[in-house]
């Protein structure tokens, strides 16, 4: 089945407008200039100036988060905008028919998804490929997340805002053990791994940076006074990369273990791909592989073992393993 694309947000188009007609008007142009002909304010309902004034900088300060280069100058009373094409753009690039299809179905896995929270942005990017594709359409979205994709996606999508302006969050936050408590944090990233969103920030707090899950997040919001001032500073050179861990290294300091992972040889190809660059890998002489990491949740870590099998089984902590078979032995039994 294949699916047309679907409507843009008001919000998203209007930013689209906005930086096409900065990037055709070398020479500059003013706010009236914008409000006169960019779709999205020309068009829009009846607002004062200083209504208008204060939606445009709040539009190119989106912008200029998204990359986009756009410069300033007073002219007399007049001040102008322009898009540098030079510093925003990155070299041409051309895409074979081929290229363009498996762009545009990786792409549309996506556009759909209630857990995915740059849908709008997604559209508009596949919008220009769509033009390409056979047919002008785009594949059948399919699912990213496989817990509370709703609730992930409305979570990770206000918490992204919340990074780009640099706002302060609070949230409700349910521990493993099922305590909760109110959280007063910085956030400074989000990532997704294994159909799960997580939350890099600074906890007000413990005065440290911890990862949330945001299956466990409730009662979000953002700090509603002075929106267009920044509550921080993000830590310089803070790359939230560096921060993605397995589901199974999230958790107290306090509980962190040694798990200790064999690839069966016909499994050893996966070993590198499963580990994510964590933990030590060692190939032994019978083309096994054995993999090192360091873990904090043993539940989640045999969870995942399960979830990532077959090939993998639990050396150490024998406790987990023994706990794991047993397990597996009793679901064996139940369904034959």
């Amino acid at each position: 089945m294949t699916a047309t694309m679907g409507p843009v947000t008001d919000l998203a188009e209007r930013l689209l407008n906005l930086a096409m007609f900065l990037a055709r008007s070398p020479a500059g142009v003013t706010a009236e200039d914008c409000r006169d002909q960019v779709e999205g304010y020309a068009d829009g309902p009846p607002r004062n100036d200083a209504a208008f004034k204060r939606m445009l900088e709040r539009d190119k300060e989106t912008l200029r988060a998204s990359g986009l280069v756009i410069e300033s100058w007073t002219e007399g009373n007049t001040t102008r905008y322009r898009l540098d094409a030079a510093a925003t753009f990155a070299a041409p690039l051309d895409l074979s028919a081929d290229d363009v299809t498996v762009l545009g179905l990786a792409g549309a896995a996506l556009t759909d998804d209630p857990s995915f929270p740059f849908g709008a942005d997604l559209h508009l990017a596949l919008a220009k490929l769509a033009a390409q594709m056979p047919g002008g359409r785009v594949a059948n979205p399919g699912r990213m997340a496989d817990e509370a994709p709703c609730a992930q996606g409305r979570v990770a999508a206000t918490l992204a805002d919340a990074i780009v302006r640099r706002k302060a969050a609070a949230f409700e936050y349910t521990k493993a053990d099922g305590g909760a408590r109110r959280r007063s944090v910085e956030p400074y990233g989000i990532y997704s791994t294994e159909g799960r969103w997580y939350l890099v920030a600074l906890d007000r707090d413990a005065g440290e940076k911890r990862i949330f899950a945001l299956t466990r997040v409730t009662e979000l919001s953002i700090d509603p006074k002075a929106p267009a001032t920044p509550d921080f500073e993000r830590p310089e050179g803070f790359d939230v990369t560096s921060w993605a861990m397995l589901p199974f290294q999230i958790g107290p300091r306090q509980t962190e273990f040694e798990a200790v992972v064999r690839f069966a040889p016909d499994a050893a190809w996966r070993a590198p791909r499963l580990s994510a660059g964590r933990g030590r890998l060692d190939t032994r002489p019978d083309g096994s592989v054995t993999w090192t990491v360091a873990a904090r949740d043993s539940e989640t870590l045999a969870r995942w073992l399960v979830e990532n099998g077959p090939g993998a089984t639990l050396v150490e902590p024998s406790d987990t393993r023994d706990r794991l078979v047993g397990s597996l032995a009793e679901v064996a039994r139940t369904h034959g």
